[in-house]
């Protein structure tokens, strides 16, 4: 499954997303940063997302991954640049590897810092310093708006389906009451069954309309094989895609 996600990945880094949005990182403005980081073992430890925002707040407004976001990102994530630290350490170096990524996880940057401090605590805030210092100096930023940075067109499916009152396999905790229900919602209903990294999104049918994998954005998923995402917009789902490099936008509900 693993690597399965990461050529996912791969593909995605050669696709243009949300109307061949560019990827030149002057075009971003907002940066979301981790509460933890996944070789630590608490939020904050070591105080090291604390450290990482104030780092590039020198350069960018950024927000944490909990905190409540303005309207302009919370109704579209791709919007904002996503920032991760990754454990790369031998046995005499710590190494921190800064990876910068766009909502669908293509890498723009990759930078390593190390520091041979004996403590943890200074040897990871001096190797996100020197990985930071290693962008600085390479990455001659400087915000520029783009109008096609993060653009979603607006295309919207209204999908009303008949649904028989009869029971299905969709999934052994599903109500015959949650099945009617969908003929009085104006989009498709689909059912969410988890995976390893993610759910199979699943019709009425039944049948697999998406398999979707988590990311570190809350209520944004990668649409694995689909070259897209699902984000949450109010109270249903959108998947965006591309169907012969023409994006395709559609809404759902979605029950968890």
């Amino acid at each position: 499954m693993k690597n399965s996600i990461l050529f996912t990945l791969f593909l995605l880094s050669s696709i243009f997303v949300f109307g061949q949005a560019s990827k030149d990182i002057n075009n971003y403005k907002y940066v979301i940063i981790p509460t933890k980081f996944d070789f630590l073992s608490e939020k904050n430890q070591y105080q090291m997302n604390a450290l990482t925002k104030f780092l590039f707040e020198k350069k960018f407004t950024t927000f944490f991954d909990d905190d409540k976001l303005p309207m302009e990102i919370a109704n579209n994530k791709c919007k904002a640049l996503l920032v991760n630290l990754v454990n790369d350490s031998g046995m005499f170096v710590t190494t921190l590897k800064l990876e910068i990524k766009n909502c669908v996880g293509d890498f723009l940057f990759s930078f390593e810092g190390e520091s041979r401090e004996k403590s943890y605590e200074k040897a990871y805030q001096g190797a996100v310093r020197d990985a930071y210092r290693k962008f600085d100096a390479q990455v001659n930023y400087s915000y520029q708006p783009s109008s096609n940075t993060g653009k979603i067109d607006t295309i919207t499916d209204e999908v009303f389906i008949e649904v028989p009152l009869v029971t299905t396999n969709v999934d052994k905790n599903l109500k015959k009451e949650e099945i009617i229900a969908t003929t009085e919602s104006t989009f498709e209903t689909l059912y969410a069954q988890k995976m390893e990294n993610g759910y199979q999104l699943i019709n009425t049918k039944p049948e697999i309309v998406f398999s979707i994998l988590k990311t570190n954005v809350e209520n944004v998923y990668i649409i694995k094989d689909k070259n897209g995402i699902l984000y949450k917009k109010n109270n249903n789902w959108v998947a965006e895609y591309l169907v012969n490099d023409e994006l395709m936008t559609k809404t759902y509900q979605i029950k968890f």
